[in-house]
């Protein structure tokens, strides 16, 4: 992830059995979020925040002996991808959630 001016909110790696040794690197900002797959061939994404519909996360029992999860992000006309295995996955979505919403020029209150 190259960055051009452009101030992260939150960057991580895809973990293996708990460790963030994958070649799957994850950023948000507060316009979009980057994944990169790959350590030889590398795929690049970007995803604007005002184009997600939905946030959600899943852990699978192995996720949760780890202590990580994965954040389910579907956007756009039924596409979705997943920032998996990451660390704090409930502050990582909430936090793409809140920046949805400012994307789209909803306040968030909190209660």
């Amino acid at each position: 992830m190259e960055s051009v001016n452009i101030t992260y909110l939150w960057r991580g790696k895809k973990t293996v059995l708990g460790l963030p040794i994958g070649a799957t690197k994850y950023a948000v900002s507060e316009e979009k979020i980057f994944i990169e797959k790959g350590a030889m061939n590398t795929e690049e994404k970007e995803i604007a925040l005002e184009e997600i519909n939905d946030i959600s996360v899943t852990t699978s029992s192995m996720e949760k002996f780890f202590k990580v999860g994965t954040v389910v992000i579907k956007y756009g006309e039924n596409k979705e991808c997943k920032l998996e295995s990451i660390k704090q996955p409930m502050m990582v979505s909430e936090l793409i959630h809140q920046y949805v919403e400012k994307a789209r020029g909803i306040k968030s209150y909190s209660i």
